[in-house]
């Protein structure tokens, strides 16, 4: 069974109550894959805490923005995007791709004058899977090459975890 019809039999147990919890560790060279094929079985929302604007310039480069603007005009998912922005160049050039891909579907807050400091950059499936990604070299040039280990699970303690602080942040930045 390949890795995007496992995400979809995940989600269908999840939604009936048979859920079996886990928490894997993803290869460097896997993480792109994971999550673009979370985004594609997603059905309700998907929630992304960048913590860079590096983080979301390396995406963005590999094409997250088309892959989650397939997600919010096919699936009616909603999506909602947090990054941690330090400059005003980073800030504009941001807010102008998520708008010109989400033709306003999509929600962006930026984290600004925070003391916020993560290397990890956190995506939130409909509330039941989570991945985790570390981010280790922010001077590469490829989200393959700037990333370290990462987490992918449907454990609910985790998931509350990662959407109280990506919950606390929005409200903090709106």
């Amino acid at each position: 069974m390949g890795q995007s019809n496992s995400i979809q039999t995940e989600n269908q147990r999840n939604k009936q109550g048979l859920k079996r919890e886990f928490i894997d560790i993803i290869r460097p060279n896997r993480h792109k894959e994971t999550h673009f094929q979370s985004y594609q079985a997603a059905s309700e929302q998907v929630s992304i805490l960048f913590s860079s604007a590096n983080a979301f310039h390396l995406l963005e480069r590999d094409g997250i923005l088309e892959v989650i603007r397939e997600a919010s005009s096919e699936h009616n998912v909603n999506i909602r995007i947090l990054v941690d922005v330090r400059r005003e160049v980073d800030l504009k050039e941001i807010k102008e791709k998520v708008k010109w891909a989400g033709h306003g579907s999509i929600a962006f807050q930026p984290i600004l004058k925070s003391s916020f400091q993560s290397k990890i950059t956190t995506f939130i499936v409909d509330s039941i899977l989570s991945l985790t990604v570390e981010m280790k070299d922010k001077a590469k040039e490829s989200f393959d090459e700037s990333v370290g280990l990462a987490t992918y699970s449907n454990s609910e303690s985790t998931i509350d975890t990662y959407t109280s602080i990506f919950e606390t942040l929005w409200i903090q930045n709106d």
